[in-house]
């Protein structure tokens, strides 16, 4: 099985399976970006391949595998941008 069949079937375009587990009726997939992808900054859409420090943000997904809670664990970056300074990535994922 691929690496990125999770990635594919989810529809997410720049990431990556990392790992999953079902407990309780919660399924959580946790998916890591595409690190020679960059970053792109929020307020102008330069690419920059600096960050600043990450946080991992829990996202909730639609409802499958039996009506499971599916929940997306990814990290969430903020970017040094050389023309604006230190901003939050832009994620077409979290849009």
């Amino acid at each position: 099985m691929p690496d990125n069949i999770i990635a594919e079937c989810l529809n997410l375009p720049g990431v990556k399976f990392a790992d999953a587990q079902i407990q309780d009726g919660i399924a959580e997939i946790k998916i890591a970006r595409r690190s020679e992808l960059g970053f792109a900054c929020s307020n102008c859409g330069q690419r920059t391949y600096f960050t600043w420090d990450s946080n991992q943000v829990r996202i909730r997904d639609l409802s499958v595998f039996d009506k499971k809670k599916v929940y997306l664990i990814l990290y969430k970056y903020r970017i040094r941008c050389p023309s604006c300074g230190v901003r939050v990535e832009k994620r077409d994922l979290l849009m």
